[in-house]
């Protein structure tokens, strides 16, 4: 009998691909996966939840896409570096990197952070979330993450010194190249938030996980928090990239894509001198460079001033108003007046 899911699909539409081999009674054993996109299965308790492809499609339309769009999917069984064998689910679908998509979870930093301390995830290899009970985003606030949107957790490779500081800018301008190279005419608001129109619709968190720096991502595709649920005070409102028409695509395939464009920005971009980067790619996609903008610095009044650019270091570059010597942050937020 064919089973139906909430999102349309029947059971055979998710059909588990199992190959059979001569004198083994169950799926190859794959200690640690190679490149490929992987549904966690399993899940971990307090971490996140379990999810099977029928309870993937039938969480949201656009996953319902994914769970089609990379299947044939089929059974492997993955050791999580603690002596239990999980049965997960490999897509038929090719990728240069590992891609681990989990349940709703506190976190994809807190599950990339599970992965690299057992060692499943290498540079560039990333988890993905389908919802967050614990999201956070810049200086550690908390951040909506409802079913539909990316919530992603890219490892990085170690990167020269002189961009350690820089990383978070860095990431903040690959993330807007590839917006852009979706026809999505996205600018950098200082220092990692990709902004259309003056509304934001994605941003990036650094965080350094047993010695190595994750990137947090989160886009909104599907929807965005209402002004009632953003911090009081907040710069920008929110918003999400099907407003924009023509802009189309999924979680999981956005992701993918995502992944491997900003591998090669990321690589094409810290072969350069860090002072070219910051003044000829970063700084002419700033927001509101040349406009007058609202300072907000911990400890002090907020006070006007007109944006100049980029320091070499990555400080925004501001002309207090009325005064004649340029200040530079290395903290803080800019709101346009």
């Amino acid at each position: 009998m064919t089973r139906q899911s909430d999102a349309g699909l029947s059971s055979q539409d998710l059909e588990v691909s199992v190959p059979e081999v001569p004198g083994v009674a169950e799926p190859s054993w794959t200690p640690v996966p190679g490149p490929g996109v992987f549904l966690w299965s399993g899940g971990s308790a307090g971490l996140a939840d379990p999810l099977t492809l029928e309870g993937l499609a039938g969480l949201h339309p656009l996953w319902a896409k994914d769970a089609l769009a990379f299947a044939p999917w089929q059974e492997v069984f993955v050791g999580d570096g603690a002596a239990r064998r999980q049965s997960w689910r490999r897509s038929g679908r090719y990728a240069g990197s590992r891609v681990v998509v989990s349940g709703p979870c506190s976190s994809s930093l807190d599950v990339a952070r599970y992965f690299v301390e057992h060692k499943i995830l290498t540079s560039w290899d990333s988890a993905l979330a389908v919802s967050q009970r614990l999201g956070r985003g810049q200086l550690g606030r908390s951040w909506s993450s409802p079913v539909g949107n990316i919530y992603g957790a890219l490892l990085l490779p170690p990167a020269a010194r002189e961009f350690d500081a820089v990383l978070s800018l860095l990431m903040g301008y690959c993330l807007v190249r590839f917006l852009r190279s979706k026809n999505v005419p996205a600018f950098l608001k200082w220092p990692n938030e990709s902004l259309v129109d003056d509304v934001k619709v994605a941003g990036v968190r650094i965080e350094e996980r047993g010695g190595r720096c994750v990137a947090g991502v989160g886009v909104n595709v599907a929807s965005a928090p209402a002004a009632g649920e953003l911090r009081a005070n907040h710069a920008v409102p929110a918003g999400c990239l099907r407003r924009f028409a023509g802009f189309g695509g999924s979680p999981l395939g956005i992701w993918c894509d995502l992944v491997d464009f900003v591998r090669t920005c990321y690589g094409n971009t810290i072969a350069r001198e860090v002072g070219d980067v910051m003044a000829s790619l970063i700084e002419p996609l700033l927001c509101w460079l040349g406009q007058e903008v609202m300072v907000e610095e911990a400890g002090a009044a907020p006070g006007r001033g007109r944006i100049l650019g980029l320091a070499q270091d990555g400080a925004l570059r501001v002309m207090p108003y009325g005064k004649t010597r340029e200040k530079r942050l290395t903290s803080g937020a800019v709101r346009r007046v």
